[in-house]
């Protein structure tokens, strides 16, 4: 039958695109021991684990950024947690644990210059260790978190995978997003975000259009899916097709367009929704997350940027108990460029998102009678989810004068370290210029205190003639340090090694004389899509997608990432490639990355192109 009006066939929309920013990110394997015992196995989480690009790769369901760029930094540094005694030092289960999990990431961020722009750290957490249900922890705003890799559906739908999904949470808390009260239990580290439209109890992603949909799961193909689940925004939808928020405890967790719409600012794209739903306190916690400098008080701004010697101070908070230590304590004079940066952050997120309490806790010098030469009010989250027990890591100006450092609330002295009355002395034995090092490396020093203290060490690398460092070994012991493996350091013909021996207070180091060389290492390269065991119709478009990332040159793209057939030969270059005409029978494709030395890395899938072949099965006969 003819259409009788066709004039309404049509409809046009303008729409602009923008490009988002790029995640710049660094996954870190932590060692830690389980159920509060030190005797316990270390357990540890590698990149090198099969499961782990799936997991990393779960941040693109969440964040509108156009690719992550990410390094694996992984150091001999075991966060020993040791002398924190108002808790159980090695349980990590508990509020102090998990938050001295996350002050181990910051320490490390700390002594580490960022060799890109901004990193965000991500402590890798393994899966079986007991955290007491928690599965990450993150700064609200900042640069460091941790998460649990587990990767698995947890009794939620295929689409949902646990240790991805956290892993964007905790970044969520970095981008300056709050709590979304979904289950009742998430104002339990503080406030929730008291302007989410569709809140507890239903809480769903919303109440609109029960025939509208709030997204597809695209890249499901990487979790071996047959097709992309549609995310409804029907709060009577039914599994696999309902969700919960992303800031929010109920799952399983997808990005709503509330929590979407402000991560875009965040990342540099305006986004004016939910303006309505705004209050002038968000819409300042927002302006505060994109310049923090912008709200820093002057004075104390232009103190940190001129400062020539400093206090670095780090420690746990228990907030309602009114108890606190010290997890290190140093006087330096040449912290990271990244490590001033950030401490400058921390003077205008203070202002905004400080814990409000009726007596802040403060960082104060005094001197040997008694004066108070500075004190300075410590940065605790209002709501970062770290529950009673809270980390800090404070860098501020050294005040001349200064004998010890105390953490007070009020007049109350919580804590304090004093300066013993000479600094150590520390002379880098090994290597020392002209060492080509090798398997077993090791890292030798000579040190001294004139006052008999104990004294711990941190050792650290440059790749680059001591133009930027990082950080390799962190509260050692002894006089020397073996280096685990040669393929955690950039390669380099210039490399240097720094040795920084600290009494608790005092710092003193001391540098390679001359520079060494280290082997450069081959890149890590891994295939996204498809898996092993993909089957594809002949003709049909098969998309490859791989990532690789270089100790020396960072994340690799373009030419540097080629793809080969075991039958068809090359097939083209890139992180994603379409090929729709492989020839039929099974394949091995290969990722090949290859860094600006030569050296390359590869990764390998087995797929089927063709008709998969009719299996023929015999009757079962039964003889009398």
């Amino acid at each position: 039958m003819p259409e009788s009006n066709i004039g309404n066939n049509s409809l046009s929309r303008t729409v602009t695109f923008r490009e988002s920013q790029e995640l710049n990110l660094v996954m870190v394997p932590l060692h830690l021991h389980n159920h509060g015992n030190r005797n316990n196995p270390t357990l540890s989480y590698y990149a090198t684990n099969s499961a782990f690009t799936s997991l990393l790769w779960n941040i693109l369901r969440f964040h509108p950024i156009s690719r992550i760029n990410w390094w694996y930094y992984e150091s001999a540094e075991y966060p020993s947690f040791h002398g924190w005694p108002f808790y159980n030092e090695w349980d990590v289960s508990t509020s102090g644990g998990k938050s001295a999990i996350l002050s181990a990431i910051e320490w490390k961020n700390f002594w580490t210059w960022d060799w890109v722009s901004r990193l965000h750290w991500m402590g890798m957490v393994h899966p079986s260790l007991d955290t007491d249900g928690g599965l990450g922890l993150g700064n609200r705003p900042g640069w460091n978190s941790w998460a649990k890799m587990i990767n698995s559906h947890d009794g939620w739908p295929d689409w949902y995978i646990t240790g991805g999904n956290s892993m964007s949470h905790e970044l969520g808390h970095n981008k300056g997003l709050q709590h979304v009260n979904c289950s009742g239990n998430e104002s339990s580290g503080g406030s929730t975000d008291p302007n989410y439209p569709w809140p507890y109890p239903n809480c769903r992603l919303s109440a609109v259009d029960t025939s509208g949909y709030y997204g597809f799961d695209v890249h499901y193909q990487i979790w071996g899916l047959a097709s992309p689940t549609v995310l409804s925004n029907d709060p009577a939808a039914s599994s696999p097709n309902q969700a919960f928020p992303l800031m929010g405890y109920r799952r399983p967790r997808w990005i709503s367009p509330y929590e979407y719409c402000k991560l875009l600012v965040q990342y540099g794209i305006s986004c004016g929704l939910f303006t309505q739903f705004e209050t002038a306190q968000q819409r300042l916690e927002e302006a505060v997350t994109s310049n923090p400098l912008a709200f820093a008080d002057p004075g104390e701004l232009r103190a940190l940027q001129q400062a020539t010697e400093y206090i670095a101070a780090g420690g746990l908070i228990s907030i309602t108990a009114g108890t606190a230590e010290f997890n290190g304590v140093y006087q330096i004079d040449n912290p990271a460029p990244d490590a001033r940066q950030e401490a400058a952050e921390k003077l205008g997120y203070r202002r905004v998102f400080g814990l409000q309490v009726e007596q802040p806790f403060t960082l104060v010098q005094v001197n040997a009678s008694g004066q108070v030469l500075d004190s300075r009010e410590i940065y605790l989250v209002n709501d970062d989810g770290e529950g009673d027990v809270q980390h800090f890591l404070e860098l501020l100006p050294l005040a001349p004068g200064t004998t010890r450092v105390q953490i007070r609330q009020g007049d109350k002295v919580l804590a304090e370290r004093a300066a013993s009355p000479n600094p150590p002395t520390v002379q880098l034995l090994a290597p020392n210029g002209g060492e080509q090092l090798g398997p077993g490396a090791t890292v030798r020093w000579s040190a001294s205190d004139p006052d008999g203290g104990d004294l711990t060490f941190n050792v650290l690398y440059s790749a680059d003639n001591g133009q930027s460092w990082r950080l390799i070994g962190m509260d050692l012991t002894g006089d020397s340090f073996e280096i685990p493996s040669l393929t955690d350091l950039p390669g380099s013909s210039q490399g240097r090694m720094r040795v920084v021996a600290s009494d608790g207070f005092h710092t003193a180091q001391d540098d390679s004389d001359g520079t060494f060389s280290v082997p450069g290492s081959p890149p890590l390269a891994v295939i996204l899509e498809p898996a092993t065991g993909t089957s594809a119709e002949p003709g049909s478009l098969v998309v490859l997608q791989g990532m690789a990332t270089d100790v020396e040159d960072g994340p690799l793209s373009g030419t540097r990432l080629s793809w080969r057939s075991d039958r068809d030969g090359d097939l083209g270059t890139g992180e994603e490639l379409a090929v729709e005409s492989l020839s039929q029978g099974t394949h091995q494709i290969t990722l090949t990355a290859t860094d600006s030395d030569g050296q390359s890395g590869s990764a390998t899938v087995t797929i089927y192109v063709g008709t998969p072949p009719t299996r023929l099965y015999l009757p079962i006969l039964a003889r009398p």
